[in-house]
């Protein structure tokens, strides 16, 4: 099994759109929140990664400040939350964090950490 991690502005290298967050877990031991992705992968990687045998989360430490802002609409039922925009504010200590989601749902979750990173598990 290998283990991959693009941490903090290394994620500038991953593209996220188009990938869904599958499950959210709260880590109590950091304050932190990890998330379950299922990736796409991109182009640029094919040759790295199996992308059929991988699996993806992107974890954060110390989060605070969450703003969860998204609603299903129509006769969807709720699933997977569909990604089409990761984006990210370097502050002096901190990051602000800002997926958007522009289908079903639409919204936003916004939230603020001290940093973060995107785990690549490849069996």
């Amino acid at each position: 099994m290998k283990k991959y991690i693009y941490k903090n502005e290394e994620i500038d290298s991953i593209i996220l759109d188009e990938s869904f967050i599958q499950g959210f877990n709260w880590i109590n031991d950091n304050d932190g929140l990890e998330m379950d992705i299922d990736w796409n992968g991109q182009q640029d990687l094919v040759d790295i990664f199996d992308f059929m045998n991988v699996k993806t989360k992107l974890k954060f430490s110390l989060v605070y400040n969450i703003q969860f802002n998204f609603e299903f609409k129509g006769q969807c039922t709720m699933g997977a939350l569909e990604i089409t925009s990761f984006s990210y504010i370097k502050k002096l200590s901190n990051y602000e964090i800002e997926f958007k989601f522009d289908f079903s749902p639409v919204g936003y979750i916004k939230f603020n950490c001290n940093d973060f990173y995107f785990e690549i598990i490849e069996n």
